[in-house]
């Protein structure tokens, strides 16, 4: 009898501590999933480069964020080397690398083009970032987020660099530095944006 009683005020917490663990276990499952999605990386920042040239890089083309009469096209930059950078106003380390970019921009736009797409945003928020980042270069308005999805991205900020010949030669998942953004177009263009 008394084992059985023992028994009975066990059972909760037994029961407590297999409730416990499948929580553990799920929170542990849910950041591998997170981490293996490229989500986690986005905030740390991480890069692949492509062997041999890597392959060639998605066509598409948008309407033009600040006018939605004309339209921006990957296909408009072959010849040059791509700096291709997808953001939105909504991402906080997006707000902090746009300045870099646009200083690599004025140092490097004749020799190196940059474009940048417009991740799941609303127009008007993305019209007055871009003011309030001082952003020049071409931007491509992508509101469903089709061409990140298309060049297999999962977070943002992300860059793609893509050589003169159309292909993509290193993606970059979080925020570059003015630094390491010139970095990666010296190593991978073998342009001095330093000057």
């Amino acid at each position: 009898m008394v084992g059985d009683a023992e028994a009975a005020v066990d059972k909760p917490r037994r029961l407590r501590t297999r409730r416990s663990r499948l929580v553990v276990a799920g929170i542990i499952a849910f950041l591998v999933a997170l981490i293996a999605s490229g989500i986690v990386a986005a905030r740390s920042g991480s890069s692949s480069r492509a062997n041999g040239g890597g392959r060639p890089a998605q066509n598409f083309q948008l309407p033009d964020l600040h006018d939605p009469n004309s339209t921006v096209a990957i296909a408009d930059f072959r010849g040059r080397p791509v700096v291709l950078n997808f953001w939105a106003s909504w991402c906080v380390p997006c707000r902090r690398e746009m300045p870099a970019l646009e200083r690599a921009f004025k140092k490097v736009g004749d020799r190196v083009s940059f474009l940048g797409v417009n991740h799941e945003d609303a127009r008007d928020d993305a019209t007055r970032f871009l003011s309030e980042t001082g952003v020049t270069y071409p931007n491509g308005y992508d509101p469903d987020g089709k061409v990140a999805r298309d060049y297999g991205l999962y977070g943002i900020p992300s860059t793609v660099f893509i050589d003169s010949r159309g292909r993509i030669v290193e993606r970059h998942t979080g925020a570059l530095t003015s630094d390491s953004l010139t970095e990666r177009i010296n190593e991978l263009f073998g342009i001095n944006s330093r000057a």
